[in-house]
């Protein structure tokens, strides 16, 4: 069978046996019609290989060579046991890059070069990707190699976007093709490593910015349009549930805001509600726990945000009023006042200062004599911090399961532990809107 639903010009017999056909069209005969399991046609395909396998280093035609190698690869993906026995060394494009893909006429011969040439990582590994994605002759299937291979010669995925992929993006020439480069973005740019979520939020600005730029340049079909849009949607997703705290990134809800705001009406635009209202939630989420550890504090921060989240998620005040009813402390994003923010900037002044003086009362309180001397001026200063909510996190010599946010090791400790003993406690406030803040670890050993 063609793989190019071509028709050769000579029977597959005369193939065999005519030593008139070069070993390239020789070998591209006989791939037409693979026989893997007919001996006849294993010899005379490895026989093509083998020549050339031999030839190809030293042939002068750089387009001659790309095709050689072109069908040494399609020859391996189609059973020819010599193939699969060489490794032909691609040394002769090691600084200078070969002829373009396009050279090849046959789309099973481009797809084999590429794959061969994908495995290089040399100086002009990206700009040959780069133009290869311009070139609009190539098959749509094979964005997807070529922004693989382009990304792997970035050190990492916000060079990558910047750089590369989201000007490709936004300089599509056609729908189809915006489509083609964002479909996988989600496995292209799923983290292989740590990374800071500032760098994830501005990678997906940069891309919602993008997808927007090439949705004005190019005619736009609404459904090819909201296919790129949902694409994005799955990378906001995967982002989402991989790293939370980038819910909390400027950069990001103005991405998601963006995708609300240019996407069309239609079955996207309520996958777009969808996942807005699920952001949201885990958004407020987030919010709660922050309001839990750190009060007031925590709103006079994210206060400045409400309009950015707002305005990414329609259900937003909805929300926030539901959830006022497991944490009323959230009330205070939506109110407040410069008194408030000046009371609660006092509060912490004050827990400084027992922050600093309780930890070194009880240091000096260890070294005396006679400890017992001191019971009574100790008792003033504990109830003159209870006073503003300071208290100390555990008692000196009690057992407790390990919490890293409360405790410190003395020491280096196993991994596995879990209770420790408490060798000096620490120090911590609970405010008045239910708060609880950590202002000094408790010294802990193992038991």
């Amino acid at each position: 069978m063609n793989t190019n639903n071509e028709s050769t010009n000579k029977p597959q017999d005369a193939v065999l046996v005519n030593p008139a056909l070069q070993p390239a069209e020789q070998l591209r005969a006989l791939l037409d019609d693979p026989k893997s399991k007919d001996d006849a046609w294993q010899a005379q395909a490895g026989r093509s290989v083998s020549l050339l396998a031999v030839s190809f280093l030293s042939d002068p035609s750089s387009e001659s060579a790309l095709r050689s190698v072109a069908l040494l690869g399609l020859a391996q993906s189609l059973g020819v046991k010599e193939a699969r026995k060489r490794t032909i060394k691609l040394s002769r494009w090691t600084e200078t890059a070969p002829p373009a893909l396009s050279t090849l006429k046959l789309k099973d011969e481009q797809q084999a070069a590429l794959t061969a040439l994908a495995k290089l990582t040399t100086p002009w590994s990206r700009l040959y990707a780069e133009q290869a994605l311009a070139d609009l002759s190539l098959p749509e299937e094979f964005v997807a190699e070529l922004l693989k291979w382009a990304r792997a010669t970035f050190a990492d995925n916000l060079g990558f976007i910047q750089d590369f992929y989201a000007p490709q993006i936004a300089a599509a020439k056609s729908a189809e093709r915006t489509l083609a480069l964002v479909k996988d973005a989600g496995k292209l740019l799923k983290p292989s490593k740590p990374e800071t979520v500032s760098k994830l939020a501005e990678g997906l600005g940069s891309l919602a910015d993008a997808l927007l730029q090439s949705a004005q340049s190019v005619s736009v079909d609404e459904k090819v349009f909201g296919n790129s849009v949902a694409a994005l949607l799955n990378l906001v997703q995967d982002h989402a549930a991989t790293m939370p705290a980038v819910l909390l990134q400027p950069i990001f809800v103005k991405a998601v805001s963006l995708l609300t705001t240019v996407t069309p009406k239609g079955v996207i635009s309520k996958q777009l509600a969808t996942v807005a209202d699920a952001l949201s939630l885990a958004t407020i989420s987030l919010l709660v726990a922050e309001m839990e550890r750190y009060g007031s504090q925590a709103s006079s921060h994210w206060k400045a945000m409400v309009p950015t989240w707002r305005a990414a998620y329609p259900t937003w005040d909805v929300s926030i009023a539901s959830a006022l009813v497991v944490s009323p402390a959230l009330a205070a994003l939506t109110t407040g006042s410069n008194e408030a923010q000046q009371e609660s900037s006092d509060a912490y002044a004050t827990e400084a200062v027992f922050a600093r003086l309780l930890p070194a009362w009880e240091a000096f309180v260890v070294e005396l004599p006679d400890a017992d001397r001191a019971a009574s001026l100790s008792a003033m200063l504990q109830q003159a911090a209870a006073t503003v909510g300071i208290m100390p996190i555990g008692e000196k010599g009690a057992v407790v399961s390990y919490d890293p946010l409360s405790h410190h090791p003395v020491a280096e400790m196993d991994k596995s532990f879990g209770q420790v003993c408490i060798v000096r406690p620490g120090v911590q406030v609970q405010r008045p809107d239910g708060s609880t803040r950590v202002l000094v670890a408790a010294l802990v050993a193992t038991v």
